[in-house]
């Protein structure tokens, strides 16, 4: 999550400049960059099932974020937690409101889910494993894709889960279950789907 900082100094010089009008120019000379852990989950990070056996997180939102602190002019604070993450995905679903006012609340929370197509790794630089669902939800959140969303797809058994998990399976008990996928076409033109099983990750016996 890219963020800026000024000095204090910097601060007061555009403060006493106000009045006429300021100018300023960013530059990117001196910058930090963690890039190789983008896409990690921290190691204290929590993780499913609930304890209703349904899928937990739906998804996952950024955190550790370096932020100027108020008030110290010169010094950074370290944001991080479920602090951070949930008011990342509060902020995302009240611009996907915003945007979108008709949509129902399961149909804002699928295109939340739906659009966050970024897998979350154990190591980094992006290399595996890969974690799965129960420990990442959908994927890393990503506004630019919900907003751009104009396909839903969601599961109506459980109204609010939206995802069709089946929840935890006992091992080598055989096992059928189903879930009703309902899918809406946001644009004037008529779409084609085919709904198909893709596992996000390598589980064996499910078909």
């Amino acid at each position: 999550v890219p963020s800026l900082m000024i000095s204090q100094d910097a601060g007061n010089a555009i403060k006493a400049q106000l009045g006429t009008g300021v100018k300023a120019e960013i530059s990117a000379a001196t910058t930090i960059a963690w890039s190789n852990r983008a896409d990690t989950i921290v190691d204290y990070s929590s993780q499913g099932p609930s304890l209703t056996e349904i899928l937990k997180p739906d998804i996952s939102a950024p955190t550790e974020i370096m932020a100027p602190r108020t008030g110290s002019g010169t010094e950074g604070a370290n944001f991080n937690g479920t602090s951070c993450a949930s008011p990342v995905i509060a902020g995302v679903l009240a611009l996907l409101r915003q945007r979108f006012p008709t949509d129902t609340v399961e149909e804002v929370k699928a295109r939340l889910l739906a659009s966050a197509t970024h897998d979350l790794f154990a190591a980094t630089n992006g290399m595996p494993p890969r974690w799965t669902p129960v420990r990442a939800g959908a994927g890393r959140v990503d506004v630019t894709n919900a907003l751009a969303a104009n396909l839903l797809a969601y599961a109506t058994n459980q109204p609010g889960t939206v995802h069709a998990s089946f929840g935890l399976l006992a091992a080598g008990v055989v096992t059928q279950a189903e879930r009703h996928v309902k899918v809406v076409n946001r644009t004037a033109a008529p779409q084609a789907v085919r709904i198909a099983y893709v596992p996000a990750a390598d589980l064996p016996g499910a078909d």
